[in-house]
């Protein structure tokens, strides 16, 4: 319980020690790979619409694989697969891999066919968010499932953050378009000459 405890703290200040640039997307390959090396498995974390915000090989036999590197970076897991991703309402530990939803992705077959996946679901205020998968050469201990738990929360804090910000950030240009349009000629006249003012 106190090894849980230790690791818990790491992957909390992994986040707290983060440098965040709120103007630019939330950074989730560095955080992840930080996650993997505690937890000792790859990990790869998709939103619900299918596109894969992070992933993480701990097997560096993997990091050279350009195929699979680019299927994260620039693809995405077929409708189907991302339908059974979003009914997975708990964590579901230590499938095998044909056992595993995974299992039609030929890119994923090819290179994890030997693995169990573990998958977590990602939520925050009552909002489903996304799915984290670990895929692991052994089955996941009791303390690396509680802490792909602890994983998930913290990254549906996050992902609730970035949502709030990018609503507020509309809310925001919506009102300042609807000002804008209830200015008469003169008074935007007036207004932008504050505005070059201000720039200067």
């Amino acid at each position: 319980m106190d090894n849980i405890f230790e690791k818990t703290k790491q992957i909390t200040s992994v986040l707290r020690n983060a440098t965040i640039d709120f103007e630019k997307p939330f950074p989730y390959n560095p955080f992840i790979e930080q996650i993997a090396a505690i937890m000792g498995c790859n990990i790869c974390l998709l939103n619900t619409k299918g596109t894969f915000l992070g992933y993480y090989y701990s097997d560096v036999n993997l990091s050279e694989e350009k195929r699979l590197k680019n299927f994260f970076t620039y693809q995405r897991f077929s409708e189907p697969i991302l339908k059974e991703a979003l009914m997975i309402y708990e964590v579901e530990p230590n499938q095998t891999f044909e056992q595993s939803i995974l299992h039609p992705s030929l890119i994923m077959q090819k290179n994890f066919a030997s693995t169990f996946v573990s998958a977590s679901p990602i939520y925050a205020n009552d909002l489903r968010l996304g799915t984290i998968f670990a895929l692991s050469g052994a089955t996941l201990t009791f303390e690396q499932l509680a802490l792909l738990e602890v994983f998930s929360t913290i990254v549906g804090i996050q992902l609730a953050s970035s949502m709030l910000e990018r609503l507020e950030a509309e809310r925001r240009d919506a009102t300042i378009t609807s000002l804008l349009q209830s200015l008469s000629r003169s008074e935007l006249e007036t207004f932008r000459t504050i505005i070059e003012k201000i720039e200067l």
